[in-house]
């Protein structure tokens, strides 16, 4: 399935600024919009209908291709559809409509960002992100083939 990825809605209030392995979610963007990185990189996002909207819980990598879309380097992105989101993962207070990016993210071309600085020390409860890398769990192993090489990075 397709969809533009401003028909598509953030399921969480906020996001990290970055990859566990792939550098600050603005640097992805960058690589991107400048050619030196390929679209096709990036993971599929799985997406859930409530409400009649369709919802993503892969948050940062809908925040690159929103970005992207607004940059008209994107118009639509395949998408994996599931069927639920669990209660707790479901965050948003302004229906997923836009997302606050915990850090700045990093990038020359990012356009109407929200980002606040991110609280460094102390100890925090530890925020469960369904967007985190997928070093053990890529979100589109069900439709591939073969593994993709670049997963490990998200």
């Amino acid at each position: 399935m397709r969809l533009k990825p401003s028909e598509i809605y953030f399921s969480q209030d906020t996001i990290k600024n970055c990859f566990d392995h792939y550098g600050t979610i603005g640097s992805v963007l960058d690589k991107i919009y400048e050619g030196t990185m390929s679209i096709q990189l990036i993971p599929k996002i799985s997406v859930c209908q409530k409400d009649g909207k369709w919802f993503t819980v892969d948050n940062r990598r809908l925040w690159i291709f929103q970005q992207l879309e607004k940059l008209g380097k994107c118009s639509e992105i395949d998408v994996q559809v599931t069927y639920s989101i669990p209660d707790n993962k479901f965050t948003t207070e302004n229906g997923g409509a836009s997302v606050t990016v915990r850090g700045d993210p990093g990038s020359k071309y990012a356009t109407d960002v929200s980002w606040r600085r991110s609280r460094g020390g102390g100890r925090r409860r530890r925020f469960v992100d369904w967007d985190d890398d997928f070093s053990v769990f890529d979100s589109d192993d069900s439709d591939d083939s073969v593994d993709d090489p670049y997963d490990f990075l998200w």
